[in-house]
């Protein structure tokens, strides 16, 4: 008998340990001949993958291989024989292309065949070729499980690609790449099969390809190839609200102002400070328990704008600065009336999402996601007098 020449590689022979089960799904001991070019026992009736040293195979327990494509063609053996037997470890980078090789052979030998009818004929052939195909993630398994209604046992086998780039990756077929190829089905040709070939039960044969029955022998053995690639998953950048909502103040009638409310939204951002400018060339920065602070006014003008400007840093270390009319107040004086507090008329006061007010510890750990909410921002000049008496 005569190796298939498109299968006749060079491969690796250490791999996985043959998993059987029987019909009855009873645990059952690996088989494995070693290949002697003079010969070795021989079985009248199907039994799979079950030669150890078969020569440009291995270890034919190992039946699911990978490899990394490094010519972009999955079935050219020549250029780039080696399929590994066991786990691989790459990059993954977006792109990047796997070639997986699975390997079916009836180990019965041929002058049991009878032209079909004989004992060593397996029937009702089924492979189920399993892979993560749609798996976000790092690592990917890819599976084999070949039975038939005649064979000694069920046999499986398995692969791991582990991916160390540090990112996310999603695992997807490469359309049309499902191919079959036996030296007995169609002179030796490569056959395509459907996309849905994998995750799904497909009977598999040789000589007639799907016929259900394989043969026993070297020419009947069946290698199906397909080819997935990997594709970079880019997190979509969390959503950012940081924005001063509210900023309101008392004054006395010596000019004395209080804080007494200050509240903002933070998600996804950490609050870092506020500045309030007084509206008389003066500004301060508070960290934490700005309700209660107070400043002083000069005798002169009789009216002031007195801003509060919110400051926070966003997951990503972005700074967001948040002024507008919500957080801005007018003070104006008359004599022998009581101070007058105003907000700016342009201001469109709404609730705030979320308040929080300002205290020893309330504001640490608050992150967001996106970009500061942006109603639209009214600024003015943080150190103007308003000259009206």
């Amino acid at each position: 008998m005569n190796l298939l020449k498109k299968i006749a590689t060079v491969m690796a022979t250490v791999g996985f340990a043959l998993a059987v089960t029987t019909a009855s799904g009873a645990a059952a001991q690996p088989s494995c001949y070693q290949y002697n070019a003079n010969g070795f026992p021989t079985s009248q009736t199907s039994v799979f993958n079950d030669i150890c040293g078969a020569p440009g195979v291995g270890n034919e327990s190992d039946f699911v291989r990978l490899r990394q494509s490094a010519n972009g063609n999955d079935e050219d053996f020549q250029n780039n024989p080696q399929f590994n037997p066991g786990n691989i470890t790459a990059a993954c980078n977006d792109g990047d292309k796997f070639d997986v090789w699975n390997y079916v052979h009836n180990d019965a030998e041929s002058q049991f065949n009878d032209n079909g009818s004989g004992t060593a004929v397996a029937h009702n052939v089924q492979s189920l070729m399993k892979a993560d195909l749609g798996k976000t993630g790092t690592s990917f398994n890819f599976s084999d499980t070949v039975s038939a209604s005649n064979a000694a046992a069920t046999v499986s086998d398995h692969v791991t690609l582990n991916c160390n780039n540090g990112s996310q990756v999603t695992l997807n077929l490469v359309p049309g790449s499902v191919h079959l190829v036996s030296a007995a089905v169609a002179n030796g040709a490569w056959q395509d099969m459907s996309d849905g070939t994998i995750n799904s039960a497909v009977k598999l044969g040789s000589p007639t390809m799907g016929s259900g029955d394989q043969w026993g022998c070297w020419n009947y053995r069946i290698v199906i190839v397909y080819q997935v690639t990997v594709k970079k998953v880019i997190p979509t950048p969390p959503q950012v609200t940081a924005t001063c909502d509210m900023f309101t103040v008392t004054a006395s009638e010596d000019r004395k102002v209080t804080i007494n409310q200050f509240k903002f939204t933070a998600v996804n951002a950490n609050f870092k400070n506020v500045v309030v400018n007084w509206g008389d060339n003066h500004s301060d920065s508070f960290t934490n328990s700005v309700v209660g602070q107070t400043h002083q006014l000069p005798a002169s003008p009789n009216q002031f704008e007195i801003m509060a400007t919110a400051n926070f840093v966003d997951v990503n270390g972005k700074s967001i600065s948040s002024t507008n009319a919500n957080c801005a107040q007018e003070v104006k004086f008359t004599p022998n009336q009581p101070p007058t507090i105003t907000t700016p008329p342009t201001s469109t006061t709404t609730p705030p999402t979320q308040l929080v007010n300002t205290g020893a510890g309330s504001v640490l750990g608050l992150f967001a996601a996106a970009s500061a909410a942006g109603a639209t921002l009214y600024r003015r000049a943080l150190s103007r007098k308003l000259s009206r008496q």
